[in-house]
């Protein structure tokens, strides 16, 4: 195993997703555990836990941010008392981490300071002066940073370059990526009439837009059901915009579920469905198609870069609830389509989108970058 000295420690600041049990927070738990089995020495920040939930084995470090959201001054001092404790090597922030870590780690001299991008700027609906002004702010923080690693080629180019005017070479894209359900035993058995949806009930999600598809979908089959999973804001306009329409007996609101349910939920799945109107690179899509699901979705953001049209399901334009059941229904009459998207789909997780293969690219990078 490689000697630990000082300046041989990387610190992985989180800003959420990491005791949740999703496909995240997987993703995190394996770069690190990955990084230690290297015979790195790897401190990981996570808000929210509890005295009894901080740990310390052999060369993994878990601590607690002061606050539930990193974003205090208190944690920024509690930050610095950590980079004079161990000098570390390399800082890799995500989410309401980013700020102080870049900062903090710029103000001490650590070398490698990392952003992890994996939002989108119009997930909002509409910009205003407080999206102007944290977008200004964000400029600032990613100048701080020696790398940015964005989720997407399409928030590369469009959010971090043109909007925050990172330059191209500081830019590295990894997608994100999911465990392979199939080894942890959940197999899919997909049901005919078995519609799903997994995501946040906020508008630019644009499940607005599928419910408003149903009418024509219900018309031609009438024992077709929609499964939402997520909660959101939306949640009762949504509801209520189903009633309205007359599909609210094809519709059930799951809400809020586990990880592992909304696996279970999926492996029944017969099409995913993701109209979203704007997104970056959705774990919900990876997800489906690591179970073989053919997905229909928004041709928007980050979401070509992992469904070709035609070829792991259909793309359709953002907005049209038209165009949306016109593909459900295709599918839905043609089971040789159904069956040949679901193989393609299932390749091509294999091929990209596999968690184990993926962390190994990421932790190849960061020791090479160094």
């Amino acid at each position: 195993m490689r000697c630990l000295l000082m300046g041989e420690t990387i610190f992985l600041g989180i800003g959420g997703h990491w005791a949740s049990g999703n496909s995240l927070s997987l993703m995190y738990r394996g770069v690190a555990e990955e990084l230690v089995r290297r015979g790195w020495q790897v401190v990981v920040l996570i808000p929210g836990l509890s005295s009894e939930q901080v740990v310390a084995e052999g060369n993994l470090r878990i601590l607690t941010w002061p606050s539930r959201r990193p974003t205090r001054l208190k944690d920024a001092i509690y930050l610095a008392r950590l980079i004079k404790q161990y000098r570390p090597a390399c800082l890799i922030a995500n989410f309401a981490s980013v700020n102080w870590m870049m900062l903090v780690g710029w103000l001490f001299g650590v070398k490698k300071r990392i952003a992890w991008y994996h939002t989108v700027i119009d997930a909002a609906e509409e910009r205003n002066w407080v999206t102007e002004l944290k977008i200004i702010r964000k400029r600032l923080i990613y100048k701080l940073a020696t790398h940015i690693i964005a989720v997407s080629d399409f928030v590369k180019s469009r959010d971090l370059v043109t909007e925050y005017r990172v330059l191209p070479e500081k830019i590295t894209v990894f997608h994100n990526m999911v465990g392979d359900p199939l080894s942890a035993g959940i197999l899919p058995c997909p049901k005919e009439k078995i519609l799903t949806y997994t995501g946040r009930l906020e508008y630019w999600k644009g499940v607005d837009i599928l419910i408003k598809a149903m009418p024509e979908i219900v018309s031609q089959y009438p024992d077709v059901s929609l499964r939402i999973l997520g909660d959101g804001s939306k949640r009762i306009e949504y509801q209520n915009l189903s009633r309205n329409l007359g599909v609210d007996n094809h519709i059930l609101f799951l809400g809020s579920v586990s990880p592992n349910q909304v696996l279970q939920e999926l492996s029944q799945s017969y099409l995913h469905l993701h109209p979203a109107r704007a997104d970056n690179c959705p774990l919900s899509v990876i997800e489906a198609i690591s179970l073989g699901i053919p997905v229909i979705a928004s041709n928007v953001g980050g979401i070509p870069e992992i469904i070709r049209d035609g070829q792991e399901g259909f793309l359709v334009s953002p907005g049209s609830h038209e165009l949306l059941a016109e593909k459900i229904v295709q599918v839905l009459e043609d089971s040789f389509l159904r069956n040949e998207l679901s193989r393609r789909a299932r390749e091509r997780f294999l091929g990209s989108f596999e968690l184990s293969k993926g962390v190994m690219k990421i932790v190849d990078w960061l020791e090479n970058e160094r």
